[in-house]
């Protein structure tokens, strides 16, 4: 949530599409209300306003939304260690592609390994989420656009191939019979918070926060991912938003 915070608030693109997107809501009546108290600095007025929020199901068919939420999981995915796997009973051997990889201006001498009998063999899913051949031609930039249909963005468009290659790549939770079993409850919690957060606040990022303020770092072998060090904390400042 605070990578989809951060990037909104630094891209004043990703933050007009994801409130035109917000606004354009009018919550069901079955729509939970509450009313909020808001003091303001310096006065000591205190007003009541009621809050309306929008229901988990209804922001989780939002694209833009869902294309940030995504995005953000690639980014920055709930588990980074690696997932080892081993062949007990007889060597593998692997050989390294002999097409061209994006970025590459000629063909790499194909090299071949043999791995012996208990060879135990692992990956970060950041591997697979920062792909390059996946992900082009920009794997590291923050574009929640790479996630809408074809058609919905004039300006960037992902082919029928690639969108496989990308949705094959996206495993923040893992996949088969040992993906995370509260996937679905993770998403739909972001979607509900951050949904009603941007619609509620006006919000901007304060002073001095930066990109290494939600960087995470992949130097070290755990189970979760680490913040950088000297990592400071993404303040926000905020109002409530005028219907």
């Amino acid at each position: 949530m605070t990578e989809i915070v951060y990037r909104a608030l630094r891209n004043p693109s990703i933050l007009q599409k994801l409130r035109a997107e917000l606004k354009s809501l009018q919550p069901p009546p079955t729509s939970s209300s509450r009313k909020d108290s808001f003091h303001e600095i310096g006065s000591s007025v205190t007003s009541e306003r009621t809050t309306t929020l929008v229901p988990s199901r209804t922001l989780f068919d939002l694209p833009y939304l869902q294309a940030c939420i995504k995005e953000s999981l690639r980014h920055n995915p709930a588990v980074l260690s690696r997932m080892p796997r081993i062949n007990p009973a007889e060597s593998m051997t692997y050989t390294t592609p002999s097409s061209l990889s994006p970025g590459q201006q000629q063909l790499q001498e194909q090299k071949t390994y043999v791995l012996p009998p208990g060879t135990v063999i692992s990956m970060s899913l950041a591997d697979s989420l920062f792909c390059p051949s996946a992900f082009a031609p920009d794997p590291h930039v923050f574009r929640p656009e790479r996630w809408l249909d074809d058609g919905a963005d004039a300006n960037f468009t992902v082919s029928p191939e690639q969108r496989k290659r990308m949705e094959k790549a996206f495993v923040p939770f893992s996949k088969g019979a040992k993906m995370c079993i509260g996937h679905e409850l993770a998403k739909r919690e972001i979607a509900l918070v951050l949904g009603n957060f941007f619609r509620t606040f006006d919000v901007e990022l304060d002073e001095g926060v930066c990109e290494k303020d939600v960087g995470v770092a992949y130097a070290r072998d755990f189970f979760g991912p680490l913040v950088e060090n000297g990592r400071g904390a993404v303040w926000v400042r905020l109002k409530r938003a005028m219907d």
